[in-house]
């Protein structure tokens, strides 16, 4: 398991607004491929980890999904030939759910990191 440390900023019982940490737990997607997940509270918000040399054949999403990247890069690659190449402070919008997908390349040297909004996660 891998976990991350995160900050929360939170007024407590004694009226007072606190900065605290903790650690996200995440869990195996797909298993033995290294991509992991974290649903965070709040709902329809989660983190992933892609492990460095992640690839994933062509695929659809399976919902519509925001993507933000904290840290590392990854290749997209779009059926009809379209390449792209994330980096950090990027954000990309999959709504492909149907047709010849995409495909996703993580370089050998470094772990992906990217925040999610409107993924399936469970």
């Amino acid at each position: 398991m891998v976990t991350r440390e995160a900050y929360r900023l939170a007024t407590e019982s004694d009226g007072k607004t606190r900065i605290s940490t903790f650690e996200i737990e995440l869990h195996d997607v797909e298993v033995g491929t290294g991509l992991q997940v974290a649903t965070l509270q709040g709902g329809g918000v989660g983190v992933l980890r892609f492990p460095p040399g992640f690839e994933r054949d062509w695929h659809n999403s399976e919902a519509v999904t925001w993507i933000f990247v904290l840290s590392g890069s990854c290749e997209i690659a779009a059926y009809d030939e379209g390449v792209v190449t994330l980096v950090p402070g990027d954000i990309m919008f999959f709504d492909d759910l149907v047709g010849g997908g995409h495909r996703t390349k993580v370089p050998p040297d470094a772990d992906m990191w990217m925040a999610t909004g409107g993924l399936a996660v469970d």
